[in-house]
């Protein structure tokens, strides 16, 4: 008797929870396409990701950086500059109408083929648009063989092997010239509110090169951006231009 009962108050629960539980199709799409929060989603972080997506809706063809450091490049950039990109994209055609010679280097093929064709069809075949494997010794080997001695007047760091290739931009820039490091938040120790930043005066370095290049940037006169997300730092090499 007590073994039917059980199974009747077994069976009703099930009922009432399979009532409760709504099914995937009743969700709707909007709702099963917004991110699932994360404990770093505070009101701040939120507006900022708002602002950054309004931006971005409003500005399609801009580099994919923080729009404040967009502003000052748009300013800062000659039609004289040699810029070298690690890391393609909507910078590249941007950076093609702004310099007077661009070498970018791409790691990833369908990427590149992307990305070249945009340039053909903006007529921009004087950009050196590299497809170099993702290993740091090619990379900057790459960029420095089409140099070909000639010293560089901004340098992008984005993509792979990052700390390699910031250490490798100091090598090269001339005096006055910008290492731009994007998401900086994630590598060196400057005061940030981006998600997993790695927080002002922390020595908890990625990697030994990472620490490298902070010993020899820390001093420099930097333009440090933010848009809540991630972070952009220009550093402006010693020297006059």
């Amino acid at each position: 008797m007590e073994k039917d009962s059980l199974k009747r108050i077994e069976s009703e629960t099930l009922r009432s929870t399979d009532a409760e539980t709504p099914a995937p199709n009743r969700v709707p799409q909007w709702l099963r396409l917004w991110p699932r929060p994360r404990p770093h989603w505070t009101l701040q972080y939120v507006a900022d990701r708002l602002g950054v997506a309004w931006y971005q809706l409003r500005k399609p063809d801009e580099p994919w950086l923080t729009h404040s450091m967009v502003r000052f490049l748009d300013l800062w950039l000659q039609p004289t500059d040699l810029l070298v990109e690690f890391g393609s994209g909507r910078s590249t055609l941007w950076f093609a109408d702004r310099v007077g010679a661009l070498i970018s280097i791409e790691h990833h093929e369908e990427w590149h083929r992307q990305i070249a064709d945009k340039l053909r069809n903006a007529g921009r075949d004087a950009v050196e648009y590299l497809r170099v494997d993702p290993h740091a010794e090619k990379m900057t080997g790459a960029a420095e063989a089409t140099l070909r001695g000639r010293s560089v007047d901004v340098v992008l760091v984005d993509g792979p092997n990052r700390d390699h290739c910031a250490l490798w931009a100091l090598e090269v820039l001339r005096a006055g010239g910008l290492v731009i490091v994007d998401d900086s938040h994630r590598y060196l120790p400057l005061l940030s509110r981006a998600p997993g930043a790695m927080g002002m005066g922390s020595s908890r370095f990625q990697s030994e090169a990472w620490e490298r290049f902070w010993g020899k940037v820390e001093s420099l006169r930097r333009i440090h951006t933010t848009d809540g997300t991630k972070d952009c730092v220009a550093f402006i090499s010693e020297g006059s231009p």
